[in-house]
């Protein structure tokens, strides 16, 4: 009597079918079938909404992956996907952190999931551009929160601009924990917005110590602007499922990496 499987569920199959083709560049229908062992209906219903969210192109008995470098969710997708992944990034994260410390905490749904751990920790001084992690801190720790102003960049709640550029510009930080829309050992850290990009750069540059928060799916891709070298990074937080080739190549800048389950 053969086994019966555990159910795939839709999220989950949806990760995987993205997992084939950042390694395949091209899929197929029935090879989706047969690997994922569902009919085609199910198959053409996950690529839909995956081409829905603007992360593949729909092709004839098939998909191709999304490769616009100005595509960015807003906030509110983001927070719905991977968040057994992002919670595992983040409880890695916090192990990094120390009472007392200096902290830049990068706008995006990684470092919400970090700074919603910070309330264990005492004495820290948080400087961030993102109003979601400025506001849980202030209401839920004893952090000094030194929050960065300027043009509030709709759908994302972060300030952006040359008056956040400039708020950076007299700040230091111990630590820096970095999100990214891409990561390469060949073009560096990346993100599709110009203005965003400017922030990022000046918290990789102003800190002593530079994290990066990166879920798999970023990692042998770029996005439109790179705003620091890879070998800016001194520790690279990922998942298990990042690309093997890409990580070798990230190992060979001296980058520390960590790669987590969930």
């Amino acid at each position: 009597m053969n086994a019966v499987k555990d159910p795939i569920f839709a999220e989950e199959r949806r990760e995987q079918i993205l997992t084939i083709l950042k390694k395949e560049k091209k899929i197929l229908v029935n090879d989706l079938c047969k690997t994922l062992d569902v009919s085609a209906v199910t198959v053409r219903a996950d690529l839909s909404e995956l081409e829905t969210q603007g992360l593949l192109k729909r092709t004839h008995g098939g998909a191709i992956l999304n490769s616009k470098a100005t595509f960015e969710e807003v906030s509110s997708q983001k927070e719905m996907k991977n968040v057994k992944q992002k919670q595992a990034i983040a409880e890695e994260a916090l192990k990094l952190i120390e009472d007392g410390d200096t902290i830049a905490l990068d706008t995006g749904t990684t470092t919400m999931m970090l700074a919603e751990r910070l309330v264990e920790k005492k004495g820290l001084t948080v400087i961030t551009s993102d109003l979601k992690i400025a506001l849980f801190l202030e209401e839920n720790s004893d952090a000094n929160i030194i929050l960065l102003g300027g043009t509030i960049r709709k759908g994302y709640h972060c300030a952006v601009g040359p008056i956040a550029d400039k708020g950076m510009e007299s700040l230091y930080m111990d630590k820096c924990f970095i999100a990214m829309n891409g990561l390469t050992s060949e073009k560096g850290l990346s993100t599709p917005n110009l203005e965003q990009a400017d922030v990022k750069r000046l918290m990789v540059e102003h800190s002593n110590q530079v994290y990066a928060v990166c879920g798999s799916e970023k990692i042998g891709r770029n996005a439109l602007v790179s705003f620091a070298p890879a070998n800016a990074i001194h520790i690279l937080i990922t998942d298990c499922n990042a690309d093997p080739d890409e990580i070798d190549l990230l190992k060979k800048e001296d980058i520390e990496i960590i790669s987590v389950s969930f």
